[in-house]
């Protein structure tokens, strides 16, 4: 898979990465061939190699990028000193022989503007192949503050499928938690405090994966050692608080990143390029609704946290935010607002222990009010729905109408999200299929929430390497953070509210 490869044309590479292989063969030099998933994220090792120079070759399949943290390939390297390695100087290569047993297969490549264009390198750690001087890459180093169920099953289980990025060191308040993830991911540094791992030469990106009321000290450690940081949502629980740790970072001159991957999904990002097309013309109004089945009366274990409000981790806060933010994002933010914010369950059952504890919490928001460009808008977000969950955004123009559904407001396996138009001359909505150079990333068996936090990390790399800034960062967690307790003193209040 080429997706991290930036800097060097990728035909150029396959020739050689050939031209290797096809040398190897010809002087029975050992090889060993691996790859990363081949079957889900990276796809499978060159097929100009496995097909045609070692046809029926083992092919070692690796859980990390690393691969000498992983035992099946360390294994078969070893294998081969069985088979009498012995090295063989490229001087001592007679010309003739090899001219045609070099020729490099060039069915199946292509060529395109886009691979032959240089791009510049970013500014992370750059390693340098000694036998071609010219073939540098850069490779993000991650380092990990938090290793519990979302960042297990989201954020790491992303990175160590993705070519660009490496995790470096990790930190947990439980050090056994820690230890774990480095073994099962190939982590090399398991570090004994926050300031060890901001400050570790082999990071270059803090990953902030803990709770909301933990953020604070790991976001400010992580811009005192003048590190980029990524923070999961919400930033900290209050907005002045996460205005604090905003200035912070600009005075620092730190790039930060904030966690809200649903504006890269696919079918969002082709939405927004219809309207800017101008499929349906002005844009008169917009309508969202978000629904899911947990945050309500009966709750998992996993989510007792929500019931306190101190948290600001409850259903409107956390759904509202991770779903108005890829809103806002293709129609323009609000300029005004009114908001009904309501608690229809006082009193949740924890479903494990059967504890009862009264919470304030709401778990539902009506939000409405005027976009910038004039448009009007609505939002409702509820926990608790039994059935017909997910999401639906409607977009009414001079000119036509779009939708777009998906029946999972996260997003497990295959659930995409379905787009739908009509101008003003059709009949009826018809489905619009999102072009496949939306899709970024192999096929694979991850949850497409998940495949969205992928985007994210892959935009991030695009980023540096073009100089740009696309991802989401502190400032719309506090914009979002602001919008958010403004709807608090609206519903309070009963009145409308300029931003």
């Amino acid at each position: 898979m080429f997706m991290g490869v930036e800097s060097h044309d990728r035909n150029a590479i396959k020739k050689s990465l050939q031209i290797i292989a096809k040398s190897a063969k010809l002087f029975n030099v050992p090889t060993v061939l691996s790859t990363v998933t081949p079957e889900t994220f990276s796809g499978p090792f060159v097929p100009e190699v496995t097909e045609r120079v070692f046809p029926g070759h083992e092919v070692v399949d690796r859980t990390s990028i690393n691969a000498w943290l992983t035992p099946n390939f360390v294994n078969a390297v070893e294998a081969t000193q069985a088979e009498g390695f012995q090295g063989v100087h490229f001087s001592q290569i007679p010309k003739d022989p090899i001219e045609n047993s070099l020729i490099i297969d060039e069915t199946n490549t292509t060529d395109n503007d886009f691979n032959k264009q240089e791009k510049p390198m970013s500014t992370s750690s750059t390693i340098a192949d000694s036998s071609a001087p010219s073939a540098n890459h850069t490779i993000i180093r991650v380092g990990l503050i938090g290793v519990g169920n979302w960042a297990l099953n989201g954020p790491v289980r992303v990175l160590s499928l993705m070519p660009q990025y490496e995790m470096a060191a990790v930190y947990s308040q439980r050090r056994d938690a820690a230890q774990s993830a480095a073994d099962t991911f190939g982590i090399r540094h398991v570090v004994g405090s926050i300031d060890e791992l901001v400050r570790h030469p082999d990071v270059d990106i803090v990953l902030v994966l803990t709770t909301g009321p933990q953020h604070e000290e790991a976001v400010r450690a992580a811009i005192a050692a003048g590190k980029t940081v990524y923070c999961e949502w919400p930033l900290t629980p209050d907005s002045k608080t996460s205005a604090e740790l905003v200035d912070l970072a600009a005075k620092a001159g730190v790039q930060t990143i904030l966690g809200t991957q649903r504006r890269f999904a696919p079918g969002l990002r082709y939405l927004k390029d219809l309207l800017g097309d101008g499929y349906v013309g002005r844009v008169r109004s917009v309508r969202m609704h978000v629904t899911v089945s947990s945050f309500g009366k009966n709750r998992s274990k996993a989510l007792r946290w929500s019931a306190f409000p101190e948290n600001f981790m409850g259903v409107t806060s956390i759904f509202g935010a991770h779903l108005m933010d890829p809103l806002f994002s293709i129609v323009g933010r609000p300029t005004e607002i009114s908001a009904v914010s309501v608690n229809q369950w006082p009193e949740i059952t924890i479903v494990e222990t059967g504890e009862e504890i009264s919470t304030k919490v709401p778990d539902q928001l009506l939000l409405q009010g005027i976009l910038a460009s004039g448009a009007v808008f609505a939002v409702h977000i509820e926990g608790g729905k039994h059935h017909g969950t997910g999401v639906q955004i409607d977009i009414t123009g001079d000119d036509g109408d779009l939708q777009i559904t998906n029946t999972s407001a996260f997003g497990d396996v295959g659930e995409e999200y379905n787009l739908f138009g009509a101008r003003v001359a059709d009949t009826k909505m018809a489905p619009l299929a999102v072009p496949a150079s939306y899709n970024w990333l192999p096929p694979s068996d991850l949850p497409s929430g998940v495949l969205e936090l992928a985007d994210l990390f892959e935009v991030h790399a695009r980023d540096l390497a073009s100089g740009s800034r696309t991802v989401p960062s502190f400032e719309d967690a506090l914009f979002m953070q602001r919008l958010l307790e403004q709807a608090a003193v609206s519903s309070a209040s009963g009145y409308r509210i300029k931003l």
